[in-house]
């Protein structure tokens, strides 16, 4: 026993000693974490100098923005005769307006059905805290009734005991009756027998009397051996039991520094908790101005869901114009003669574009403005995130965490500084675009009447400028479309994140609900431990200091149980936030979706205009080559009208000859009429090749002029694709740079939101480590409990079988004087038969109980056996 003592006092100063080497580590810790965080607190203070210079480019940029802004509000008062046409397309807006209105009634009755889950969770949470507090009554009430049978067991113990004694002195009276009632028979049988047979009786037990006083001997030795045993046990176990006395001080004395620690442990706790409700203040004011922020946002939704309605309507009077182009095309020999009221109609429509054109220029400096503020608003949170960065200060244990934070944040303010870059290039190109578009459009209209000279040199430069555009545009497409993968992928990474928390959530959850089980488990045990104590150590007086340290320990328990409470509430409104920024992401990609289905629209406008542009060449191109042969025809027969007047001169001289020759009147008239009827007929023939070829002439006159009506017409139709391109795509990049703006809002919101979520567990993680080093304070305090428990036991059952060894022996001791007593009785008996004067005399001197029972009882410390010198020894003979 005293070994496995030592030796666990050798385990108790080892396991001291590795406390205080885990101390000083841990000192080691805190400082190397400060000096961390400062070194943290330099590198944020860099990047809050880094985000005012951008916020000093921005507000350059925004400055250059407002410049432009100015040269579009020029355009900005020809855009007021389209106020009829959208009038038109007010009905569509409605009911837009309508199917908005009940998909909000639907998220609504969703987040109705949310809140009734949420009470219901918080109702079961109720019903179980009144469960908790119905079983510590009855624990109580346990504890109260486990009193009352020990002091119940310890009165029928006393009870038992009184009662043993009676039935010990009973059982004496008892035996003293029966020893009366053995020699009173005896006394009889000796008288009615003979005397040959008292004498061999008294051989018989005069060999008996020798065998057993030899037994007796041994036995007396082996007892007073074995009692001397005992008692150098006993010394050997009140020394121990000193010894352990002096060792419950000292775990005492242990005990109260712990009580120290813990009270120590309590403050910071309290302090903690007003660092917790001054985070969860300021976690409430970024929730309403969040909550204001998403108003905004929802109103900038539905400016721009009808902004795009707008569009929308725009784009079926395009397609409605185009298919009117068709139908004109088709019909251009019909509108000949309308030339100059098409002229007209294309001025007007000219007037329209560009009044469209002044729209949108006032409408991206509404969207420049919305910019503004929204810029605004990113100062104001990067304020609010100062605060909370001084407030993350206090808080020394999540330093690694901030750096992996702060990495994350210096990447994204990369990422967004191209991205800005971006947004200014393409702002430059719109401008770029704008400018030539109107250019382009102010040349068109003074070179018109030139434009058929150079038909074919403008449709080369014309194929060159759309391909290099159509390149553009694919490029800025496909540009696009990475960007929105891109978008997509980020939203996967959202949802993966999500996906984690929730896990986390449900991991945090399940050890709550495994710590509360181990408290109530500890509970069980403790209580149990405290009956046996009760039972068991009245001797111990330290105990109770224990059971009050153990208490203070259960009082921690509860007050981590309710601080988890608290935090289980954080990470509900938490995750209620996340769901709403998940139905954020949901809108978002809503509105992805719908812009992809734009762009595509847009391919598809483009790859019409470019096969209608195709088509529009070949026709031009048949045209020209029908002109250059009617030319080669005209040619020809101007060769064949030059032939015939060379035939007739040389007819001519040749009748002159022939005349000179014969000199024959009839020859002469006969030539005479005969070149008068070759003029006749050649003069004939000429008039109506010059009457073919005037018709001819008109002919290819109409032509040419039906041609070059078709040809303006044709050019005026590309002006005006030109005019609506150029439109669409400036109205597409302002999109563009909208929805970037809108992301990089719902990412800033994001990283606020995951901020705070990362903070919440940490909280939560160090909450843990408190309570499970509140757990190893308990397993430790319980182990010790049941080390002494153990050692009182064991005394205990030692104490209770020397007991019953001591019980045992005088049992044994009692036996063998009933049975001295008999056997004197017996040879009394048996020695009244002989002499009654002298005989009796002798006996009574030889066999005096008195003096045999001074010569067997003496005191158990004495191993040897002394014999008197007056009486007789009990193995000597009668009859010497």
């Amino acid at each position: 026993m005293t070994e496995k003592v030592y030796e666990e006092l050798d385990d108790a100063k080892a396991e001291i000693e590795k406390l205080k080497a885990e101390y000083s580590v841990k000192v080691d810790l805190c400082d190397n974490l400060k000096r961390s965080y400062n070194d943290q607190l330099k590198r944020i203070e860099e990047l809050n100098l880094k985000l005012e210079k951008q916020a000093q480019e921005v507000e350059a940029k925004a400055d250059e923005v407002y410049a432009a802004k100015q040269s579009v509000e020029d355009l900005q008062c020809k855009l007021k005769e389209k106020e009829d046409i959208i009038k038109k397309f007010t009905s569509t807006n409605d009911k837009l307006r309508v199917d908005l209105k009940s998909k909000l009634q639907e998220c609504e009755e969703e987040k109705s059905k949310l809140v009734s889950s949420l009470e219901e969770a918080n109702d079961k949470i109720s019903d179980l805290e009144h469960k908790n507090r119905a079983f510590m009554d009855k624990i109580e009430v346990l504890r109260e009734g486990i009193v009352s049978v020990s002091q119940k067991k310890c009165a029928n113990e006393s009870k038992i005991a009184k009662a043993s004694q009676r039935m010990r002195e009973t059982g004496d009276m008892y035996e003293k009756l029966e020893e009366e009632k053995v020699k009173l028979e005896e006394q009889f049988k000796w008288k009615n027998e003979q005397f040959k047979h008292l004498e061999e009786a008294h051989e018989k037990l005069r060999n008996t009397l020798r065998e057993k006083e030899k037994e007796w001997d041994v036995e007396k030795c082996t007892y007073l051996d074995n009692m001397s045993a005992l008692e150098t046990k006993l010394d050997s176990q009140l020394k121990l039991s000193e010894v352990n006395r002096r060792r419950l001080g000292m775990c005492s004395q242990a005990l109260g520094r712990e009580e120290n620690r813990s009270k120590d442990l309590d403050v910071q706790l309290a302090e903690s908790n007003l660092r917790i409700e001054e985070i969860k203040s300021q976690l409430e004011e970024m929730t309403i101005k969040r909550d204001e922020d998403v108003g905004n946002l929802e109103k900038l939704l539905a400016e721009k869901e009808c902004a795009f309605q707008e569009l929308e309507c725009k784009r079926g009077k395009l397609e409605e114009e185009n298919r009117e182009l068709v139908l004109s095309v088709k019909k251009n020999k019909d509108l000949a003669n309308k030339r100059k009221e098409d002229i007209g109609n294309l001025e007007k429509l000219l007037a329209e574009k560009e009044c469209a054109i002044q729209e949108m220029e006032g409408k991206r400096g509404k969207l420049e403005e919305e910019n503004r503020e929204l810029v605004l608003s990113l100062e104001e949170n990067k304020d609010l995130i100062k605060q909370r960065d001084e407030d993350i200060g206090n808080l020394e244990k999540l330093l690694a965490e901030n750096e992996c934070v702060i990495q994350e944040m210096e990447c994204k303010i990369g990422k967004l500084e191209e991205e800005n870059r971006e947004l200014v290039l393409s702002l430059k190109e719109t401008k770029e675009c704008n400018s030539s578009s109107i250019a382009k459009l102010q040349d068109k209209l003074t070179t018109l009447e030139q434009i058929h000279k150079e038909c074919s040199h403008h449709s080369k430069d014309r194929e060159a400028e759309w391909s290099s555009k159509m390149e553009k545009m694919v490029a800025d497409l496909n540009s696009c479309t990475l960007e929105l993968e891109s978008k997509e992928a980020r939203l996967k990474d959202i949802t993966t994140e999500l996906d984690d928390l929730n896990s986390l959530v449900l991991q945090l959850t399940m050890e709550k609900q495994e710590s509360e089980i181990m408290v109530v488990a500890t509970k069980s045990t403790l209580l149990e431990a405290k009956s046996k104590i009760d039972e068991e150590n009245c001797n111990l007086v330290k105990v109770p200091a224990e059971i009050e340290s153990v208490k203070s320990v259960e009082e921690k328990l509860v007050q981590t149980r309710s601080e988890l409470m608290n935090v289980c509430d954080l990470l509900e409104k938490a995750n209620e936030e996340l769901a709403e920024s998940y139905c954020e992401v949901n809108e978002f990609e809503f509105e992805l979706q719908l812009w992809k289905s734009v762009a595509e629209k847009l391919k598809v406008d483009l790859e019409l205009n470019h096969r209608m542009r195709k088509e529009v060449e070949d026709s031009l191109l048949s045209q020209v080559a029908t002109e250059v042969n009617l030319k080669e025809d005209l040619e020809e027969k101007e060769r064949r009208v030059n032939d015939l007047e060379k035939q007739l001169t040389e007819l001519k001289e040749k009748s002159r000859l022939k005349l000179a020759k014969d000199n024959g009147a009839e020859l002469e008239k006969w030539e005479q009429e005969w070149v008068t009827k070759e003029l006749e007929a050649a003069i004939l023939a000429q008039l109506e090749s010059e009457k073919i070829h005037e018709h001819e002439k008109q002919s290819l006159n109409q032509l040419v002029e039906e041609k070059d009506q078709r040809i303006s017409n044709l050019q005026n139709i590309m002006s005006s694709l030109e005019e609506e391109f150029d439109h669409s795509s400036a109205s597409f990049s302002t999109q563009l740079a909208e929805m970037q703006a809108e992301m990089k809002l719902f990412h800033e919101a994001w990283e606020a939101i995951r901020t705070t979520v990362v903070l919440k567990e940490i909280e939560v993680q160090e909450k843990n480590l408190m309570i499970k080093e509140l757990e190893k304070d308990l397993e430790k305090q319980t182990a010790f409990e049941k080390e002494c428990l153990f050692s009182v036991e064991k005394l205990s059952s030692e104490n209770e079988n020397l007991v019953e060894i001591i019980r045992g022996v005088s049992d044994r001791i009692k036996k063998l004087s009933r049975e001295d007593g008999q056997m004197m009785g017996t040879l009394r008996s048996i020695m009244s038969g002989f002499d009654e004067n002298c005989g009796h005399l002798e006996l009574k001197e030889r066999f005096d109980p008195l003096k045999e029972n001074s010569n067997c009882y003496q005191s158990p410390k004495r191993n040897i056996v002394e014999t008197s010198p007056d009486g007789r020894s009990p193995l000597r003979a009668l009859n010497n």
